[in-house]
């Protein structure tokens, strides 16, 4: 309320002001009203040293990050805002100080480090307007400079790598004559084995994302559940798929594991090196061909809205 009221005596006194020459005001007039300017601004100043003291950087970062489910989410914004963080130590910014060329210069700094690729930088930019709109909202600043940046330009996709169907075979086959293996140490090549065929076949039999499988638990039905990028989600597995996971413990697999595993199954198969997602892509192509259902097939996926499974499907040229 008062600084409404403020606003509009200001405003009644610029409009009176722009009535007469300031030269027609006497000595005393202009110099209490410079005054009245001084203590505003002092004002103003204090309050926001009053804010950068009580600013606690860590603990406005972790309220942030808890507005994200996803995992993944949380540790590239994280370091993004890090990131940002770190490059105003340097130029002595405090970042309630933050303005539009601070920020300009920050993007352009990207570009002559190894973050100058362009959906790396996206994220980034993402992560801090998300950030700086918290603290808009929470009254540290009173401008996000962030909005407004110039966005990088998106590169050409690439290529998507997915197997074919005869690769797929080929690598299972291999994996499984490892499995039946015989002689010195082949204990321990069977349970190797064992673990690899289930964790393709999961990829291949649901397109289940690879942080998604520590999470999963085995119904007796054949039905696994768990939980990826923050959204639950219920698959139906085969009967063979659902016995071996169920003789599996999954639940401390790394990422990196999983992937040193396809890329191990890969090169034994003599096949080309593929990512765990290349076979989630393997998934969704053949789901998509074979029942032509884009809904089923967002459900699956655990897309968030149709428009995300469209442009993927497109992104792998089925559509």
């Amino acid at each position: 309320m008062k600084d409404i009221l403020k606003s509009d005596l200001v405003n009644k006194i610029s409009s009176s002001l722009s009535n007469f020459n300031l030269a027609q005001l006497s000595k005393e007039q202009l110099e209490s009203i410079a005054k009245l300017l001084i203590v505003d601004k002092a004002k103003d100043e204090m309050k926001s040293i009053i804010k950068k003291n009580n600013f606690d950087y860590d603990l406005a970062k972790s309220n942030w990050l808890k507005s994200f489910k996803a995992k993944n989410t949380v540790k590239i914004y994280s370091k993004a805002l890090d990131l940002f963080a770190d490059y105003l130590k340097k130029t002595d910014t405090h970042i309630l100080d933050v303005i539009a060329k601070d920020v300009d210069l920050f993007i352009i700094s990207l570009d002559v480090t190894n973050l100058g690729n362009s959906s790396k930088r996206l994220y980034i930019i993402s992560a801090l307007s998300s950030f700086f709109s918290k603290l808009l909202r929470w009254d540290y600043i009173s401008h996000n400079y962030i909005k407004g940046s110039k966005l990088p330009k998106k590169e050409r996709g690439r290529e998507l790598k997915v197997p074919t169907q005869e690769e797929v075979d080929l690598i299972r086959n291999v994996i499984l004559n490892y499995e039946n293996a015989k002689g010195k140490g082949h204990h321990k090549v069977k349970e190797v084995s064992f673990k690899a065929l289930a964790i393709i076949d999961l990829f291949i039999e649901t397109g289940l994302r690879v942080g998604g499988i520590k999470t999963i638990k085995v119904g007796i039905n054949g039905k696994i559940t768990g939980n990826s990028k923050g959204k639950t989600f219920e698959l139906q597995l085969s009967v063979e798929l659902a016995k071996r996971l169920q003789k599996l413990v999954l639940e401390n697999i790394s990422e990196i594991s999983v992937q040193k595993i396809i890329e191990k199954a890969c090169k034994r198969a003599g096949v080309k090196s593929y990512s765990c997602h290349s076979f989630r892509h393997f998934f969704a192509i053949n789901h998509y061909l074979k029942n032509m259902d884009i809904y089923r097939l967002k459900e699956l996926l655990n897309h968030s809205s149709i428009s995300i499974t469209e442009n993927y499907l497109k992104s792998l040229k089925v559509i």
